[in-house]
């Protein structure tokens, strides 16, 4: 299905303050000795949420080993300290470092932590009100079923068939494992809990290994996502749907994009599949379990839109195909199907209708000059 990726991936090139450098990585102290606690979340939630408590208020997280540290969405508070931050996709803000002197989650406390503030765009906000990254989530042991997580001091392991892949943080405080794809090695790749999509690649890899991918489906595709700092300009990707060879498990009908300049990441989409992992940080390894859950089949559409300014705007659009001639990224409509564009009061309430927009074979377009045009949605 098309769509926008919500990305999360952080990178700090700098931290800053007036008086001495902070290496916010190495913060962060966990109280207890030993502990092994359950946390529920949503299963039908496009990420994983997690209930916490930070300085005494209750907050929702976004899971995302992609994320260096805890991040907040920018308040009217001011800080001395100040760090360079860049996102999935290249865009670069300076935003402001606070400290967060309590962060509880299940049980357990933790202290002497960061956090980055800055303005997140609206789709990250109808899920979450921030991100856990690392410098927590480096701290302990995670198993990961369909619906729960479980956290605790002492590794996991998992019954029955595996694969092992060994762990390491790179590029400041990521999660990354050098993997085995369709026999093509793939060192240094970011195992993503904050990217909405299955496997992301470069181009450049694409070129030196195409011969290894045999795909059901081929897609090109110009498309702009989201990150932490905003949204991309417009880019073309091409997206294989493929049956892979993964570390030796066969796993079929897998979407890679191939970006230019792309990091090399498994996205949430793809860790999904398997009913349980365990990120075992304290022996660095990675279990994943050999139980797949069944890829669902989705329709594809053939446009996707955002809401910008109170207007339905083309960000998404599969090309090379005759059915996707009618419209341009950038394209601005009043109404969709006779929704009016300033119907909708909110983003997460225009993330609702986006997705309901999956059922329809076509779509009737007013623009703003009341000019309707009807457009095929689905692809055959």
């Amino acid at each position: 299905m098309t769509k926008k990726f919500f990305i999360c991936l952080l990178i700090v090139t700098s931290i800053l303050s007036c008086s001495k450098r902070i290496n916010v990585f190495k913060t962060g102290t966990i109280h207890s000795k030993n502990y092994c606690d359950t946390i529920p979340y949503d299963k039908n939630n496009k990420f994983i949420v997690l209930p916490v408590n930070v300085n005494g208020k209750a907050k929702k997280l976004i899971f995302d080993t992609g994320a260096d540290i805890v991040v907040f969405p920018k308040d009217s508070s001011k800080s001395a300290i100040h760090g360079t931050l860049k996102d999935s996709n290249g865009n670069t803000t300076v935003c402001d470092i606070t400290p967060i002197h309590s962060f509880e989650i299940s049980n357990e406390t933790l202290t002497d932590l960061y956090s980055f503030n800055l303005d997140f765009p609206a789709p990250f906000l109808c899920f979450c009100n921030g991100i856990i990254g690392n410098t927590i989530l480096k701290s302990s042991n995670w198993l990961i079923n369909e619906n729960e997580l479980i956290f605790s001091t002492n590794p996991f392991d998992i019954s029955g068939k595996k694969l092992l892949l060994d762990i390491f943080y790179y590029s400041s405080n990521r999660l990354h494992s050098n993997l085995i794809i369709n026999g093509c090695r793939l060192d240094t790749c970011l195992v993503d809990y904050g990217g909405l999509f299955d496997i992301e690649l470069s181009t450049k890899f694409y070129t030196k290994n195409k011969i290894s991918f045999k795909p059901n489906k081929t897609t090109h595709e110009i498309t702009a996502s989201y990150g932490a700092n905003g949204k991309s300009l417009p880019d073309t990707v091409l997206r294989l749907n493929c049956n892979i060879n993964f570390n030796g498990l066969q796993i079929d009908s897998v979407n890679i994009v191939f970006k230019k300049n792309g990091e090399h990441r498994l996205g949430i989409n793809f860790l999904k599949r398997f009913k349980t992992i365990a990120i075992n940080n304290s022996n660095k390894h990675l279990l994943i379990s050999n139980s797949i859950n069944a890829a669902k089949s989705l329709e594809e559409s053939l446009f996707s839109f955002d809401l910008i300014n109170g207007l339905f705007v083309v960000d998404s659009k599969i090309i090379n195909e005759s059915d996707a001639t009618d419209l341009n990224i950038g394209d601005k409509f009043a109404e969709i199907n006779s929704i009016k564009s300033s119907d909708i009061k909110n983003y997460c309430d225009f993330l609702t209708f986006k997705d309901s927009l999956i059922k329809y074979e076509f779509l009737d377009l007013k623009t703003i000059e009341n000019k309707i045009i009807r457009v095929k949605n689905l692809r055959n």
